[in-house]
């Protein structure tokens, strides 16, 4: 086995312990989120609106939420792991590995990717207990899913790069990229609302959103 792929398997493998044993604040925090999103809105909703062409509500809301589980967590994973480093001084340390600086942050992108595909995956794991599982695109939907974590960390090293502290880091995850995600379809079908298809229109995160769910029922976003 070549150095460079030991290094990349051990810088791969020592992030995603990172997150492991934090598994708590780092998994099951966005998955319970979700969840409280699901019972929240769909108790609320399902007994009086549906999604589009009629069908449940709780069917249409199951992929909006897994998407948006998916692409925070991917996000935030190497970026608070980047701004740690900085902010512990062992960036640098990055310097010991026999790797190219692209393969460094391939590294950072796999495994920010693989928290937020668990996160979508226990977040569809247990919605379905209650909307079923059913998928029209089964194949299509997980690939989507996995590229989606791998562009959100991918994101989330470009941030991570740039910023220099936790206060920055929050406000970027809380008051922008949430809120953002928020106003992308997730909760309400397009048309519902003048104001917030406005916003879904110059939302880059409304494009996400609809394709995922698209893959998920077999209709458009």
């Amino acid at each position: 086995m070549s150095s460079p792929w030991i290094a990349f398997r051990t810088l791969f493998l020592r992030e995603v312990m990172r997150y492991l044993k934090l598994a708590v604040q780092t998994l099951f925090a966005p998955f319970l989120s979700n969840l409280l999103f699901l019972s929240i809105f769909g108790g609320l909703m399902a007994s009086r609106s549906s999604g589009p062409g009629g069908g449940p509500y709780l069917r249409f809301l199951v992929p909006g939420l897994v998407v948006m589980g998916t692409f925070l967590s991917a996000f935030q994973n190497p970026l608070f792991s980047l701004v740690a480093m900085k902010y512990q001084n062992t960036l640098q340390d990055l310097s010991q590995y026999p790797l190219s600086t692209a393969s460094k942050y391939a590294a950072f992108a796999l495994a920010g990717a693989l928290r937020g595909f668990l996160v979508g995956v226990m977040t569809f794991a247990a919605a379905g207990l209650f909307a079923g599982y059913h998928l029209q695109h089964a194949a299509l939907f997980w690939a989507f899913l996995a590229a989606t974590a791998f562009v959100a960390a991918s994101g989330g090293i470009v941030a991570g790069l740039f910023l220099d502290s936790f206060e920055k880091t929050n406000f970027l995850v809380a008051l922008v990229l949430t809120p953002a995600m928020f106003l992308a379809g997730v909760f309400q079908a397009a048309g519902t609302s003048p104001w917030l298809d406005l916003i879904a229109r110059y939302n880059p995160l409304a494009g996400l959103v609809g394709q995922g769910r698209g893959l998920f029922l077999g209709t458009g976003g």
